[in-house]
């Protein structure tokens, strides 16, 4: 059975899995397969590539454009505005759209709609599809550790403070030194700005799908932390690689 490599290509890590090419007995892979996330830094991960590409279709996305240049040199299908988009673009410029954003969005599809992607990683990223199908955008902001880089970078004295594990770590009062007021600020600025957000979306939708229920997924190497502060949110730690696969499979036919 012909097998595709799915490879999603972020800032710091690469995350990708094997799956088969074709659905079977007509149910979707993503439903049946028994997937294992394979993550490697993007460093390593090009001394990794022939070995588990071979023999096997590929299909990859990437915000960094040298590893994009990269996959390209393999010969990897790359999430692109050219050729068959799977979601209708109606009233969003996708010129403007990022390929991980593009894969959020066309793994949305698979589920109930209306529906929103929360992407936590090195920037937090909303992905919005509504009930008849049409990406429609969403929003972009900083993540924790970007917070705590544009702190240090552009200021004298603040330094360079960890993530903390978990926002029940977090001081639960105003922070009595630099180190707890940096943590406090950024971590809680993130969870903050994802809320008011999500309201904004949300009641956007409603208005448009009024009734309906919107699934709201979550995704991203920093997913953990922000479910914990809010757990409504579905954990969907395949979905990027999921979009991935639908964007190859509404370009290819396999004989």
């Amino acid at each position: 059975m012909k097998e595709i490599l799915i490879i999603n290509g972020g800032n710091t890590h690469v995350e990708c899995c094997i799956l088969p090419a074709e659905e079977q007995n007509g149910k979707d892979i993503f439903q049946i397969a028994d997937k294992e996330k394979l993550v490697f830094t993007v460093r390593e991960f090009p001394e990794k590539y022939d070995s588990l590409a071979e023999n096997r279709f590929t299909a990859g996305s990437s915000v960094v454009p040298s590893f994009a240049d990269f996959l390209r040199s393999k010969g990897v299908f790359l999430i692109s505005r050219e050729g068959n988009l799977p979601f209708r673009t109606d009233c969003l410029d996708i010129s403007t759209v990022g390929a991980d954003r593009m894969a959020n969005a066309a793994a949305l599809l698979s589920g109930t709609l209306p529906a929103v992607c929360i992407d936590f990683g090195t920037a937090i990223t909303f992905e919005v599809v509504e009930e008849d199908g049409n990406f429609t955008g969403g929003a972009i902001l900083p993540g924790r550790q970007l917070m705590r880089y544009a702190l240090h970078d552009h200021t004298a004295l603040l330094p360079l403070v960890p993530l903390t594990d978990s926002p029940v770590s977090l001081p639960q009062k105003a922070g009595k030194n630099t180190l707890e007021a940096m943590q406090l600020g950024t971590d809680l600025a993130c969870i903050g700005a994802v809320k008011e957000i999500l309201h904004l979306i949300t009641e956007d939708l409603k208005k448009k799908s009024p009734g309906k229920k919107i699934r709201i997924c979550g995704c991203g190497g920093d997913c953990d932390y922000f479910l914990t502060a809010l757990p409504f949110i579905e954990k969907t730690p395949f979905l990027t690689l999921e979009g991935i696969y639908r964007f190859w499979k509404s370009n290819h036919k396999i004989h």
